[in-house]
Protein backbone atom coordinates (compact mmCIF):
# COMPACT_ATOMS: atom_id res chain seq x y z
CA UNK A 1 0.00 0.00 0.00
CA UNK A 2 2.64 2.34 1.08
CA UNK A 3 4.32 1.65 -2.55
CA UNK A 4 1.23 2.37 -4.71
CA UNK A 5 1.40 5.74 -2.56
CA UNK A 6 4.92 6.52 -3.40
CA UNK A 7 4.16 5.26 -7.01
CA UNK A 8 1.29 8.05 -7.38
CA UNK A 9 3.19 10.54 -5.45
CA UNK A 10 5.95 10.16 -8.12
CA UNK A 11 3.61 10.01 -10.94
CA UNK A 12 2.01 12.89 -9.56
CA UNK A 13 5.39 14.76 -9.16
CA UNK A 14 6.28 14.10 -12.76
CA UNK A 15 2.91 15.45 -14.42
CA UNK A 16 3.73 18.69 -12.54
CA UNK A 17 6.93 19.06 -13.94
CA UNK A 18 6.16 18.60 -17.02
CA UNK A 19 2.67 20.78 -17.42
CA UNK A 20 5.19 23.26 -15.88
CA UNK A 21 7.75 22.91 -18.55
CA UNK A 22 4.88 23.27 -21.36
CA UNK A 23 3.69 25.95 -19.62
CA UNK A 24 7.16 27.95 -19.34
CA UNK A 25 7.82 27.01 -22.76
CA UNK A 26 4.52 28.42 -24.21
CA UNK A 27 5.06 31.52 -22.67
CA UNK A 28 8.57 31.78 -23.75
CA UNK A 29 7.52 31.09 -27.20
CA UNK A 30 4.99 33.85 -27.11
CA UNK A 31 7.19 36.16 -26.27
CA UNK A 32 9.27 35.22 -29.31
CA UNK A 33 6.74 35.63 -31.45
CA UNK A 34 5.32 39.18 -30.99
CA UNK A 35 8.93 40.12 -30.96
CA UNK A 36 9.51 38.47 -34.59
CA UNK A 37 6.18 40.26 -35.74
CA UNK A 38 7.59 43.77 -34.28
CA UNK A 39 8.27 46.45 -36.79
CA UNK A 40 11.83 47.97 -36.70
CA UNK A 41 12.33 51.67 -37.95
CA UNK A 42 15.29 53.39 -38.91
CA UNK A 43 15.20 56.76 -39.58
CA UNK A 44 13.69 56.74 -43.24
CA UNK A 45 13.10 52.91 -43.58
CA UNK A 46 10.23 50.99 -41.91
CA UNK A 47 11.09 47.04 -41.41
CA UNK A 48 8.52 44.41 -41.19
CA UNK A 49 8.97 41.25 -39.53
CA UNK A 50 10.01 39.02 -42.55
CA UNK A 51 13.40 41.46 -42.99
CA UNK A 52 11.60 43.56 -45.74
CA UNK A 53 12.15 47.30 -46.04
CA UNK A 54 10.64 50.37 -47.42
CA UNK A 55 12.30 53.60 -47.75
CA UNK A 56 9.90 56.26 -46.22
CA UNK A 57 11.79 59.79 -46.95
CA UNK A 58 9.93 62.47 -48.18
CA UNK A 59 12.66 63.88 -50.39
CA UNK A 60 13.23 61.04 -52.15
CA UNK A 61 9.87 60.30 -53.39
CA UNK A 62 9.72 63.81 -54.40
CA UNK A 63 8.83 64.02 -58.02
CA UNK A 64 11.30 65.97 -60.37
CA UNK A 65 13.27 66.71 -63.28
CA UNK A 66 16.30 64.60 -63.61
CA UNK A 67 18.46 64.74 -66.65
CA UNK A 68 15.76 65.35 -68.74
CA UNK A 69 13.39 63.11 -68.10
CA UNK A 70 10.62 64.05 -65.59
CA UNK A 71 10.74 61.03 -62.35
CA UNK A 72 7.79 60.02 -60.15
CA UNK A 73 6.43 56.91 -58.58
CA UNK A 74 9.41 56.31 -56.88
CA UNK A 75 10.07 53.52 -54.68
CA UNK A 76 13.05 51.91 -52.77
CA UNK A 77 12.49 49.20 -50.94
CA UNK A 78 14.92 46.01 -49.37
CA UNK A 79 13.12 42.80 -50.36
CA UNK A 80 14.55 39.39 -50.28
CA UNK A 81 17.94 39.95 -49.73
CA UNK A 82 17.88 42.70 -52.95
CA UNK A 83 17.46 46.59 -52.63
CA UNK A 84 15.26 47.34 -55.97
CA UNK A 85 14.54 51.26 -56.54
CA UNK A 86 12.04 51.84 -58.77
CA UNK A 87 10.55 55.19 -60.85
CA UNK A 88 8.41 56.16 -63.87
CA UNK A 89 10.41 58.36 -66.34
CA UNK A 90 8.67 60.34 -69.05
CA UNK A 91 10.87 61.86 -71.89
CA UNK A 92 9.25 65.86 -71.90
CA UNK A 93 12.21 66.99 -73.49
CA UNK A 94 10.63 66.99 -77.16
CA UNK A 95 12.93 65.08 -78.54
CA UNK A 96 13.98 61.20 -79.18
CA UNK A 97 16.59 60.26 -76.29
CA UNK A 98 18.84 57.10 -77.13
CA UNK A 99 19.34 54.26 -74.14
CA UNK A 100 22.01 54.89 -71.89
CA UNK A 101 23.86 54.06 -68.89
CA UNK A 102 23.19 56.53 -65.98
CA UNK A 103 24.06 56.37 -62.25
CA UNK A 104 21.51 56.61 -59.51
CA UNK A 105 23.20 58.42 -56.47
CA UNK A 106 21.53 57.93 -52.77
CA UNK A 107 22.81 60.76 -50.49
CA UNK A 108 22.22 60.93 -46.92
CA UNK A 109 20.76 63.66 -45.01
CA UNK A 110 23.74 65.73 -44.60
CA UNK A 111 23.94 66.18 -48.22
CA UNK A 112 26.96 63.27 -48.35
CA UNK A 113 27.14 60.56 -51.06
CA UNK A 114 26.26 57.70 -49.19
CA UNK A 115 25.85 55.14 -52.67
CA UNK A 116 25.78 54.68 -55.97
CA UNK A 117 24.34 51.80 -58.40
CA UNK A 118 23.73 51.93 -62.18
CA UNK A 119 20.60 52.08 -64.34
CA UNK A 120 19.95 51.41 -67.59
CA UNK A 121 17.36 54.07 -69.69
CA UNK A 122 16.00 52.17 -72.71
CA UNK A 123 15.61 54.64 -75.52
CA UNK A 124 12.63 56.67 -75.43
CA UNK A 125 10.09 58.58 -77.85
CA UNK A 126 9.53 62.18 -77.25
CA UNK A 127 6.78 62.12 -74.87
CA UNK A 128 6.83 58.20 -73.99
CA UNK A 129 6.84 56.89 -70.79
CA UNK A 130 8.75 53.95 -69.00
CA UNK A 131 8.56 52.23 -65.62
CA UNK A 132 12.25 51.21 -64.81
CA UNK A 133 14.28 49.64 -61.78
CA UNK A 134 17.70 49.20 -60.91
CA UNK A 135 18.39 45.89 -58.34
CA UNK A 136 21.70 45.20 -56.49
CA UNK A 137 22.19 42.96 -53.33
CA UNK A 138 23.61 45.97 -50.79
CA UNK A 139 21.41 47.39 -48.58
CA UNK A 140 21.05 51.22 -48.72
CA UNK A 141 17.38 51.62 -48.33
CA UNK A 142 17.68 54.46 -45.14
CA UNK A 143 19.00 57.23 -47.64
CA UNK A 144 17.25 60.58 -47.57
CA UNK A 145 17.23 61.68 -51.26
CA UNK A 146 19.03 60.79 -54.79
CA UNK A 147 19.93 62.28 -57.65
CA UNK A 148 20.73 61.02 -61.14
CA UNK A 149 24.27 61.32 -63.43
CA UNK A 150 25.05 60.96 -66.65
CA UNK A 151 27.97 58.38 -67.13
CA UNK A 152 30.60 59.31 -68.67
Amino acid sequence: MRRQKNLLLIILIIIIIVGAIILINKIIGKDKEEATNQIKTEEFTIESANGDKVNTSEALKKEREELGYYVSNITLERKDAQTVFKINLTNRSGENKPGRLVDIVFIGKDGQEEARMALYIREMNAGASIETQATINNDFTNVYDFRLEARQ
